[in-house]
């Protein structure tokens, strides 16, 4: 999922709401992909991405670990889930426990080249200094869902501001991805899967290979 899931398409986008609440787009309950990714489940995923790399590179290189690792590191985070509530963002632990409750504001849309596409960050940030300063400064882009898939978005945060964020290229990468309360890790299981061959590929370009040429 992460990056790739704009690269799948058809991308059906989530009807937009226009309230003054910064987040009315987002509100609800959302879960958080990172963590499901030791369920079994997903080693139907592994799996497949590491036959898709092979395939991409032309030879064994890439194993079921490899895909693990390469996924881990695409949705990497430090929280569970998110409930989202007008301008409010609670982030959970991984143990159901609240880690912080924050107030945002709206910074405004940058809108970013994704290869002969273009899709839209949405920024805020903290609305007043507290306990939440780890996740001053917040990227989503708008929920969405491909092919009859799960609804979902992507994110990214920190405190070094919204420039780092959007353009460091150690963050092309980087696309923690909440989805629907509700949503199954066999949901994801089935996403991750009809995309492994995109998948497989951005392993293995992420590794330095190049496409494979056939006469």
């Amino acid at each position: 999922m992460g990056i790739m899931l704009f690269s799948l398409g058809p991308l059906a986008v989530a009807d937009s709401t226009s309230g003054d609440a910064p987040f009315d787009d987002w509100n609800g309950r959302w879960v958080n992909v990172g963590t499901m990714l030791d369920d079994p489940a997903m080693g139907a995923v592994y799996e497949a991405m590491a036959n898709a790399a092979n395939d991409y590179a032309g030879d064994i290189v890439f194993t079921a670990d490899d895909s693990r690792e390469f996924i881990y590191a695409m949705l990497r985070s430090n929280f569970g889930d998110l409930e989202i509530n007008g301008d409010i963002i609670t982030y959970y632990n991984v143990d159901g426990t609240v880690r912080c409750e924050c107030e945002y504001e709206s910074a405004g849309i940058e809108t970013v080249a994704f290869g002969e596409e273009e899709f839209s960050w949405y920024k805020f940030e903290l609305a007043s200094e507290d306990a939440c300063s780890e996740y001053k400064y917040l990227i989503l882009c708008e929920k969405h869902s491909h092919e009859g898939g799960f609804l979902h978005f992507h994110m990214r945060y920190g405190d070094t501001g919204f420039d780092d964020l959007i353009y460091n290229p150690a963050y092309g990468m980087w696309y923690p991805t909440p989805t629907e309360e509700g949503t199954t890790v066999e949901d994801v299981a089935e996403g991750y899967i009809e995309g492994a061959e995109m998948m497989g590929a951005m392993m293995a370009i992420a590794a330095g290979y190049q496409p494979l040429v056939t006469s």
